[in-house]
């Protein structure tokens, strides 16, 4: 009997959107332009099944940013949405996401 391994998935949403900015300045396009589609990467990772048994989805922001984030979180997909400290560091995002890994 084959037993199935769990699929865990960690995403840190700087690290994404930081190298699709200079994704964007090799195609010599605006990288302030850069918007991530959730719905074609999380397809894109789950290898076109959609199926993991845990997802985290850590990043620094605001509040505000909630509602962007709200199609992921409808998917059952644990944001972690840390408030970006006043140096700009955002060192909890990674913590976050090592914690959930320890757990």
């Amino acid at each position: 009997m084959i037993t199935k391994k769990p699929v865990c998935i960690y995403v840190d949403n700087s690290n994404i959107y930081i190298g699709g900015q200079e994704a964007a300045r090799l195609h010599k396009e605006d990288p302030q332009c850069l918007r991530i589609a959730f719905q074609n990467f999380l397809y894109l990772i789950t290898h076109g099944t959609m199926e993991f048994d845990e997802l985290v989805w850590a990043g620094s922001g605001s509040p505000e940013l909630e509602e962007i984030f709200k199609g992921i979180t409808e998917k059952g997909i644990d944001l972690q949405l840390i408030p970006r400290s006043e140096s700009g560091e955002n060192e909890t995002g990674d913590q976050a996401i090592q914690l959930a890994m320890y757990r």
